[in-house]
């Protein structure tokens, strides 16, 4: 039992609430919340089910709470902590829920040091505004006056920097997407960290605030007796992540993202690394300096990149992926496992790296050829205006250039007035007219692309396939439609299909992980799977109840990080499974046990789920037929599941979270079992309980996908021609899952075999 009469260190004992309409704040206690709710994400989630309690609220309504919240750890010096976590309405997901979003930079640490662990924030101001948090004093300003609203993301730090004459006033800001309520728009904060993946830029439009600013000078409180248990954890977490100690200023002619064929640049450029937050040693990020601006001529730039930078200069094939990628051993037991990150040293003579190196088919998607200042240029362009960078380049550039290899755009029928073409030239063109929604097209994407699509007409704009794909595992034609979107209006990442192939058993996860959600899952929650678990679930996922333990245990540990404010790639960590409770107890000094802290990210899950249910009416078919489309295309190799084939996963998935199969609801038994007695009496109440033992006589209803198995006939309603049409541009049929791989055909020896247990097995 969690000992409640314990005032823990780490926290700084008061959530700040801001009414926006009357200018009022008030508090909460963090003590209410924590530790059952650890932080960050899961304070933030039990804060909206309480504030929210009927259905029928939009993003963009004024009582909409905008919550931020920091973790534990957050400004301790604790490694990877220094992050914070948005929970709102979303107006990016499709329809709009609660989601959640992550921010790096200095924001977090800044916020305790003002006395707060985090923000709620309501109501809408009069006029386009800021607040200002001073060592716990909060006061509203004028963001006409002083020349802020309008400027661009970078602009607006350097304008508020300028207007307290002290660059210890943080910031997050929305940029001319959030003004304009862009459903695509991010919240950026120290130039250019950024909550992109929930549209909670356009929430702060929404709600006249340009600025969130914050200073402190004051203490975190830590307690003096876990001092040399928080060096230990810095040296422990270093030591598995294998962290580059050293920050190298390289000077490079040439580009190469994900071990790909180097490409010369012309002029050259600089690189180095840096970390997104303060308390991390990972450096992870690349920082590409000395950049041309893409809107201010002859000015030079820094920015940070990561896997949007590199997918924007270049995508003719797909990632180059392996089998064992995000699979940890004894040997290479940090977060990424076998790494494509270049500065993470590997150890190659660990006896599973050839098997785990298997090259997995990479896909020749043919969609834009490689060209540097382009793709730096696009990530600047999505920065300044508070884009997601990931939607800006894998729902709309892939969309765009798809669309017109097939002819779409013949003709102009969307009336962009210029060709479209993959240069910067039409690309910033697009984008300008997207953000400030100033033609009629512009306010079409202007709402994001599943909306869009909607619009347009699914069956010709979404379903169209894409005929220029090709397998390089196989030699043969991959089909794919025009439109990337995977489910509740994000694009795919990580689900083998499309974009980014890879292991068909961490696809599976990812699609599932993802189909409970309200949001693109990958982003934090890449499988963090151990050599002995992979050869268990990889021989046949779908049907393998493994697989399902193996994919909560991700999820769930992917809700502890996002609450506790770790790092996607220091943990979870299947080889240092106590990490977690560690780093919690450090920070706060209570003492909870591994097991006590899964519960925690369990209660977590559960919130979030009943808050699904309640809100927004999640029901179990709902969730297969949102994601089921996009898994029915042919992976690398051919294979697709059939629509059996993914129920009987979701089966297992289901029953290793305790949710009745039928609804996807969790029992009463499984809300109590973590404490939330009233949020079962109030699913109770409102008939969202299914009963004991699950819903009898439950049969899995058929599958309303007819269309190539892909899509439901409605979406050609009043066009049955281009249904015809449609079906005989289908190439591909999903051919039978092949025979997993053994690991002894590839030399790894007995002693590494019987170190994991590994026993050969058939797919039965």
């Amino acid at each position: 039992m969690i000992d409640k009469s314990i005032k823990p260190t780490g926290y700084m004992g008061k959530i700040l609430c801001i009414d926006l309409t009357t200018q009022e704040t008030s508090e909460l206690s963090t003590y209410d919340y924590v530790p059952e709710y650890i932080g960050g994400k899961g304070v933030g989630l039990k804060i909206f089910n309480d504030m929210v309690t009927e259905p029928g609220m939009k993003a963009f309504d004024p009582e909409n709470p905008l919550i931020y919240m920091t973790g534990p750890g957050c400004g301790t010096g604790l490694p990877s902590s220094g992050r914070g976590t948005f929970v709102s309405m979303s107006p990016k997901t499709d329809p709009e829920m609660v989601t959640w979003a992550g921010l790096g930079g200095f924001f977090g640490p800044a916020l305790k040091c003002a006395g707060y662990d985090g923000i709620v924030i309501t109501g809408k101001a009069a006029g386009h505004s800021y607040v200002l948090i001073d060592d716990g004093e909060v006061s509203f300003h004028d963001a006409d006056a002083d020349g802020v609203w309008g400027l661009y993301t970078i602009e607006s730090q350097e304008r508020i920097f300028e207007i307290f004459g002290n660059r210890e006033y943080h910031s997050f800001v929305c940029g001319p997407a959030g003004e304009t309520l862009m459903r695509d728009s991010s919240i950026t904060t120290n130039a250019d960290n950024a909550a992109a993946k929930a549209g909670f830029g356009a929430v702060m439009g929404s709600k006249n605030l340009k600025a969130v600013v914050v200073h402190g000078t004051g203490d975190i409180p830590v307690n003096p007796d876990n001092i040399e248990e928080m060096f230990a954890l810095r040296d422990y977490v270093n030591e598995y992540s294998k962290v580059r100690q050293k920050n190298i200023i390289e000077r490079r002619t040439d580009y190469a993202g994900y071990h790909n064929a180097a490409q010369k640049v012309e002029g050259g450029w600089k690189r180095t690394y840096l970390s997104c937050s303060p308390g991390c040693t990972l450096r992870c990020c690349a920082l590409a300096m000395e950049r041309p601006h893409p809107f201010k001529d002859g000015e030079i730039v820094n920015e940070s990149t990561k896997c949007c930078e590199i997918e924007m200069v270049e995508k003719i094939h797909d990632f180059p992926t392996w089998m064992g990628l995000f699979v940890q051993t004894p040997r290479n037991k940090n977060s990424i496992g076998m790494n494509y990150l270049t500065n993470f040293p590997e150890d190659k003579e660990d006896p599973w790296w050839d098997f785990l190196h298997q090259p997995v088919g990479r896909n020749q998607l043919n969609y834009w050829p490689f060209d540097f200042d382009r793709g730096m240029k696009m990530s600047l362009l999505c920065n300044e205006y508070g884009i997601d960078k990931w939607e800006a380049t894998i729902n709309f550039m892939t969309w765009l250039t798809m669309c017109k290899q097939e002819g779409l755009f013949d003709g102009d029928p969307l009336g962009f007035g210029k060709e479209v073409t993959t240069d910067f030239e039409f690309l910033s063109y697009f984008f300008k007219h997207v953000v400030y929604a100033d033609t009629e097209w512009g306010a079409l994407f202007h709402e994001g692309m599943s909306r869009a699509i909607r619009k347009l007409g699914k069956g010709k704009w979404g379903n169209t396939i894409y005929h220029n794909c090709q397998s390089t595992a196989t030699g043969e034609p991959i089909d794919q439609p025009v439109s990337l979107i995977s489910a509740w209006g994000y694009s795919t990442h990580w689900l083998g299909r499309g974009f980014h192939t890879g292991n068909e058993s961490q696809s599976l996860m990812v699609a599932l992980e993802t189909m409970i959600s309200s949001r693109d899952k990958a982003s934090n929650s890449h499988q963090h799977t151990a050599i002995e678990d992979f050869l268990i679930l990889n021989e046949d996922p779908y049907h393998n109840p493994h697989m399902a333990k193996c994919a909560v245990e991700t999820d769930i540990y992917s809700d502890i990080k996002e609450s506790y404010l770790g790092c996607e790639w220091t943990t979870h960590q299947p080889y240092s499974p106590d990490i977690e409770h560690r780093l919690f107890n450090a920070a706060t000094g209570y003492s909870l046990t591994e097991q006590e802290m899964f519960d925690c990210g369990q209660r977590i899950k559960n919130t979030a789920r009943s808050l699904l249910i309640r809100l927004y009416g999640r029901t179990r078919d709902m969730e297969v037929e949102e994601i089921y489309p996009h898994m029915s295309f042919p992976n690398y190799q051919g294979w697709a599941p059939s629509w059996d084939d993914y129920n009987d996963a979701v089966d297992l998935y289901y029953a290793e979270l305790d949710w009745d199969r039928a609804t996807g609801w969790p029992f009463r038994h499984t809300y109590e079992r973590y404490g939330m007695t009233e949020i079962a009496d109030k699913m109770e109440e409102l008939g969202l309980l299914p009963p004991e033992g699950g819903t009898q006589g439950y049969v899995r209803k058929e599958s309303p996908f007819t269309v190539g198995g892909h899509f439901k006939p409605e979406d050609y309603v009043g066009n049955e021609e281009l249904l015809e049409s449609f079906a005989s541009t289908l190439r591909t049929k999903p051919k039978p899952m092949p025979e997993p791989v053994s690991p002894i055909d590839f030399g790894v020896d007995e002693e590494a075999l019987k170190a994991v247990g590994y026993k050969p097995r058939k797919r039965s």
